[in-house]
């Protein structure tokens, strides 16, 4: 699933490198999609959503199967940056041009807590693979551990000289990838706090990391 400064998210058929689906309703640029495979979605049967976040200041979930936008979350006074779905798929969590990262009920469409800490745009989010700890990725060139149930800042890894953009935890959840607009991807121990490896690109900026 992609989604496009020319307002569109599109899903793809990777098996046969075609687009499927062309989701329209946003009015600005798509910053951040999702995927979901999942039962029990109010008003998505099927359980297939993608999710995408936007500079209109909504967030928009799809059914996969028949191409309609089921539900639209707003009351964002800026852009939405980032998306993440939780492990279970009950939550969904949001990065905002505002600072903040906000954590919604995915059925209820309700804004269970907002994190604030970042100084500057939240541009990347992601859950852990457990599920309790949020990672977020700022314009402050910070990256930051949350607790879901507090909404408590855990800690903040320093290291990065420009944008963070794009957060990913490997599978056991021990370490944390972050990359960033200053050409590189670092590994950070998420006990510890401390940066371990670095990867540099010479020539790019770096937008995301899965």
């Amino acid at each position: 699933v992609s989604g496009s400064y020319d307002k569109t998210v599109k899903l793809w058929d990777v098996s046969i490198g075609s687009c499927a689906r062309t989701f329209i309703g946003h009015s600005d640029r798509v910053e951040s999609v999702t995927y979901a495979l999942r039962a029990g979605y109010a008003n998505s049967p099927n359980g297939q959503i993608v999710v995408s976040g936007s500079f209109d200041r909504t967030i928009r979930f799809w059914d996969c199967q028949t191409g309609k936008c089921f539900k639209t979350h707003t009351g964002y006074n800026t852009g939405v940056s980032a998306v993440s779905f939780s492990p279970c798929g009950k939550l969904l969590a949001s990065g905002n041009i505002d600072n903040t990262i906000r954590l919604w009920d995915v059925n209820t469409g309700s804004c269970v807590r907002t994190f604030a800490g970042h100084t500057k745009s939240v541009i990347g989010v992601a859950f852990s693979p457990d599920g309790k700890t949020i990672a977020s990725g700022g314009a402050d060139k910070r990256v930051k551990l949350w607790n879901v149930n507090t909404g408590k800042c855990i800690k903040t890894f320093t290291g990065h000289t420009d944008w963070v953009s794009g957060v990913a935890f490997s599978p056991d959840g021990k370490t944390l990838a972050s990359s960033g607009f200053d050409q590189s991807i670092r590994f950070w121990d998420c006990q510890t706090g401390q940066c371990f490896r670095t990867c540099t690109e010479p020539s790019n900026s770096i937008f995301f990391l899965s």
